[in-house]
């Protein structure tokens, strides 16, 4: 691609057409795929407590989750109890636990950790120089 500034043309980073929206459409994939997906494409729907809870249950006691709350606070840790109207969470950056209602929970998943983030990202990483060059 040429840009044009001040009269000068510069060649820019992608310098075939083809390859470039190859990049673009591989980044947006993996965007997609890992939850990077923009704020207004992703439902504001809150989950009733039912919901959360047999979740919670499926999930069980000492999987390792990410718990986002109703007002927007993020908690990663291990689920140590499931009571009737609430869990309790050991968060990984607190000694104590913390007990969590299920009607205070926006969304819980089962968190893959720092290890499995990277070797996605460094996955993308390769395919994009594979193509780049």
């Amino acid at each position: 691609m040429r840009f044009s500034v001040s009269g000068r043309t510069m060649t820019g980073i992608c310098s075939n057409k083809n390859v470039c929206r190859s990049v673009v459409m591989l980044l947006s994939l993996a965007m997609v795929s890992l939850g990077c997906a923009p704020a207004f494409a992703r439902s504001t729907k809150s989950p009733d407590a039912s919901m959360i809870k047999a979740k919670v249950k499926k999930l069980g006691v000492g999987e390792h989750v990410m718990v986002k709350l109703a007002t927007g606070e993020k908690l990663h840790g291990h689920i140590m109890s499931i009571d009737e109207h609430s869990f309790s969470l050991q968060p990984d950056t607190a000694s104590s636990q913390t007990q969590i209602a299920f009607n205070q929970v926006s969304k819980i998943k089962k968190n893959p950790g720092t290890i499995v983030c990277m070797l996605v990202g460094g996955l993308v990483a390769v395919i994009v120089i594979a193509i780049v060059h």
